[in-house]
Formats: C-alpha cells, sequence, structure tokens
C-alpha cells in the first residue's frame, strides 16, 4: 500500500537532507524508511518490504599539470570539485563543490586553492561561480538572482546593482578589473550585452 522512491530533501527545515529511501502512501502520507550516506539505486522490493539498492559513489576531479612538472596532480577538496577559474599566473585555482559542499540554502561552496596544492579556502556561496578578477581579489558569481562579488581574501561579499536586466548570462572580467561584461536581458527574452562597474 506504498510507493517506495528514493531522492534527497534539500530543505534546511527537514532532517536528514541528504540521499533517503522513501515511501509514500496511497493516502499520500510520506516517511523515511533510510537516511544514506552516499547516493543510490533502488532496484526492486520485495512482497515482505525488504529492498534491494546498490550504493553509489561520486567523485569528480580537478587536476592540473603545473609548468615544468611531468605529472598531474589532483586539486580535488571533498567530493566533487568543478573549476570556475584559473588565475593568469597558473597559480589559483577557484573552483566549487556542487555535491557535498552545498550550504543549508542548497548552494555551492565556492574555494581558492592554490595549484601547489595546499589546503582549499571557503570563499562563500554562490550558484554559478564565475571567473577571478584580473588582479586576484573578485570572483563574480551569482546568488539569489543577483550577480555578487565573493572577495578571494577578508572582506565581505559585495551585491551589485541589477539595473534593468532580470536574467544573466556568466560574465567575464575586463582587464582593468573593474569592470565586468555579460550577457542578460530584462524579461522579454531578448538578450543583450551589458558592461558593468
Amino acid at each position: 500500500n506504498e510507493i517506495w522512491f528514493t531522492g534527497a530533501r534539500p530543505r534546511p527545515e527537514a532532517p536528514g537532507s541528504g540521499p533517503q529511501l522513501r515511501a509514500v502512501s496511497l493516502q499520500g502520507v510520506e516517511r523515511t524508511l533510510y537516511n544514506a550516506p552516499d547516493w543510490f539505486v533502488l532496484h526492486d522490493i520485495s512482497v515482505d518490504g525488504r529492498a534491494l539498492v546498490s550504493r553509489n559513489t561520486i567523485r569528480v576531479d580537478v587536476a592540473c599539470q603545473r609548468p615544468g612538472e611531468t605529472i598531474e596532480h589532483s586539486l580535488t577538496w571533498l567530493t566533487g570539485g568543478f573549476a570556475n577559474s584559473l588565475s593568469s599566473d597558473g597559480q589559483t585555482l577557484i573552483f566549487s563543490d556542487s555535491m557535498s559542499g552545498r550550504t543549508l540554502a542548497g548552494n555551492s561552496t565556492v574555494f581558492r586553492r592554490s595549484t601547489d596544492g595546499s589546503a582549499a579556502v571557503g570563499l562563500g556561496e554562490a550558484r554559478g561561480a564565475g571567473p577571478l578578477s584580473p588582479d586576484g581579489r573578485w570572483v563574480l558569481a551569482q546568488l539569489g538572482g543577483n550577480r555578487i562579488l565573493i572577495p578571494t581574501g577578508a572582506g565581505p561579499t559585495l551585491t551589485l546593482p541589477k539595473g534593468e536586466a532580470r536574467r544573466f548570462g556568466r560574465g567575464a572580467r575586463l582587464s582593468d578589473s573593474k569592470r565586468i561584461v555579460f550577457t542578460g536581458d530584462t524579461g522579454d527574452g531578448n538578450p543583450r550585452g551589458y558592461v558593468q562597474e
């Protein structure tokens, strides 16, 4: 009299927000059967209520080969590093982890890490982290429908004014480190190019 399914409940108010085996009755009442440490797949359920599941371990690596070296080094931190930006001198990597680095709000944690393999430093949370400024001081990203600048050192995250733009494409920093260029639209579906201080 129940339907079993797998999924996650990524809401801060829901305890056990990771992968779960859940059931819903024909009356629409949900219950959690199992909180898993990693992603898994439900294959079958027997008539006596036993489930056949398999555990899936996922790891996404970021690696680099520094100038003068002959082998690659892993720069992954936590479970799933996604490279967002590399400084022009190749010394600093900006990456995000949207798997095990998710915040309670469901955003990815953005990290800075030296390509020499020293420890990663958490910078903040964002959706769609983008390029590092040429001076190495800011990461352009998006959060809550806004374009933000996350500092790579001490200081607060800055929210940029939206102006007329309502939706944004991935942006780029201009070489003066004072302006960004990006695509966006005012809600009419017609993309335009923008430059912003």
